[in-house]
């Protein structure tokens, strides 16, 4: 699987996904990091949950590799943050 980019990709996901109240955001997760309880771990600090709408694990030559996409109506740049120091990529798909 790879990560997708571009305005394109945003609007078809969006589309996909229909009238989610919140924001969006697409967590990529590779190696060790797949197999941890970030979500729910950010979700409690953060005091909200996230609802997991859309996702994927695998491998890509022999490393673990997830994504997803979550649902969350706390402030999302807080929540950017508290992945990425988790060594989760975080893109905010829809504000």
């Amino acid at each position: 699987m790879v990560a997708e980019d571009g305005h394109a990709a945003t609007l078809d996901l969006a589309g996909k996904l229909g009238n989610v109240a919140g924001t969006l955001l697409r967590l990529t997760f590779v190696d060790a990091t797949t197999y941890e309880p970030v979500l729910a771990q950010i979700g409690q600090a953060l005091g909200t949950p996230m609802s997991i709408l859309q996702g994927s694990v695998g491998r890509i030559k022999d490393r673990p590799y997830g994504q997803l996409i979550v649902g969350f109506s706390g402030d999302a740049e807080l929540a950017r943050r508290a992945f990425e120091e988790r060594g989760v990529r975080c893109d905010v798909v829809t504000a």
